[in-house]
């Protein structure tokens, strides 16, 4: 008898000890998600390096957000996702910071073309390093492309960030124009708005396709220029030049050679770099296609003189990928070269991370030149695309 007493003790006591442990869980209180931040535009004020120094996409197809980063890479603020109405993207973009009356302070602009074809614009104001614009950005149309009869892309914003321009095309590449618009205060520009810049006509220039790409604004001040592609499928670099008469015809800086096939549709930045001879304008060209490869910087001042891109290779070792831009919002020495790098690749899936490259290290040896500025997303619906610095 004494033994069953003691059994059912012990059952009794072990069912008492699971029932307070059930009705401990139920009443331990559940962690509410993080709340979001009151004011998202001030994540970076303290975050110790310069904001906003660069910008970059997400997937346009998917996410379609912009995100502004502090140089160190290690704070970065999402200011802008995908409007329906404008369809996918961005992809592209082209940005540049303006600073004000304080150290910290500025505002900045991003513009890229829509997969609507029209040309997209956000502005920001920054104080004491954190954005005052309220977030997300709303995009303002800046040019709609129903208003014109040519198509355009390559929306590139001036130097002084109040104009920016476009290449624009008619059907069939037959004659193809550069365009220059002053920003609108509000609405967007009309037809009576545009300054021909440069025109090239198949029947009238030695080219096969009318048709200008990837425009850069030059930015020494010993000259003021305009970069470009032109002629596909053959492909040549040239830029026009303004004189006292206005704008020059396209120079020829150099043709594309067959030693990196194929060549995608650069070059995709301009710098102002000191390699050993004064300041000089320099270009970034990426020659890899679908993976990291070399990313050629040339010498313009060397292409044009020579017309060869071995007389004009500054430096041919860095590797990544397209969306390449120069930096002078660096923590190293300056200017460095911000570019994507195939970081993963599993299951057909690329992932791509933003690597930063000091140019002057660089000279003597890529390997070491490079950090890591922002790691690779593991969500296929959420990968790197492009890159823009704030210069």
């Amino acid at each position: 008898m004494n033994t069953l007493v003691k059994k059912l003790a012990t059952v009794i006591a072990a069912v008492s000890l699971i029932l307070l442990a059930a009705n401990a869980t139920a009443k331990k209180p559940v962690k509410p998600p993080d709340p979001e931040p009151t004011d998202p535009g001030s994540l970076c004020a303290d975050s110790g390096s310069f904001f906003p120094a660069f910008a970059y996409t997400y997937s346009g197809d998917f996410t379609g957000e912009i995100f502004l980063s502090n140089s160190a890479g290690d704070c970065t603020i999402s200011i802008y996702t995908r409007d329906d109405a404008l369809g996918s993207g961005p992809y592209r973009i082209n940005y540049r910071f303006f600073s004000g009356a304080g150290e910290d302070d500025g505002y900045g602009r991003i513009v890229w073309k829509a997969s609507d074809e029209n040309i997209v614009l956000l502005e920001f104001q920054v104080e004491a390093k954190a954005i005052t614009t309220p977030l997300p950005l709303t995009p303002k149309i800046v040019l709609r492309q129903s208003d014109f009869v040519a198509g355009v892309s390559g929306p590139q914003l001036s130097p002084d960030g109040n104009r920016f321009i476009v290449s624009a095309y008619e059907t069939d590449g037959v004659r193809g124009y550069i365009w220059e618009f002053n920003i609108p205060e509000s609405g967007a520009v009309a037809i009576d708005d545009i300054r021909e810049l440069a025109r090239l006509d198949v029947n009238e220039d030695p080219v096969e396709t009318a048709g200008f790409s990837d425009l850069l604004y030059g930015l020494s001040d010993q000259h003021e220029r305009i970069y470009f592609n032109y002629d596909y499928p053959d492909r040549k670099i040239g830029y026009i030049e303004k004189g006292m008469d206005g704008w020059s015809k396209p120079v020829l800086i150099l043709e594309y050679p067959d030693i990196y096939p194929p060549w995608p549709s650069a070059p995709e930045a301009v710098g102002l770099w000191d390699f050993g001879s004064g300041l000089k304008e320099v270009l970034s060209i990426p020659t890899a296609y679908g993976g990291n490869g070399p990313i050629l910087i040339l010498d313009v001042d060397a292409c044009v003189e020579s017309k060869v891109l071995e007389d004009c290779v500054v430096l041919d070792s860095i590797q990544g990928f397209q969306s390449t831009s120069f930096t002078t919002r660096t923590e190293g020495q300056l200017p460095a070269l911000l570019y994507r790098y195939v970081a993963v690749a599993r299951n057909r899936n690329v992932f791509w991370s933003i690597r930063e490259c000091n140019l002057s290290v660089a000279l003597d040896s890529a390997d070491t030149c490079y950090r890591t500025v922002i790691e690779a997303s593991k969500d296929t619906k959420r990968d790197i695309w492009g890159i823009d610095s704030a210069d």
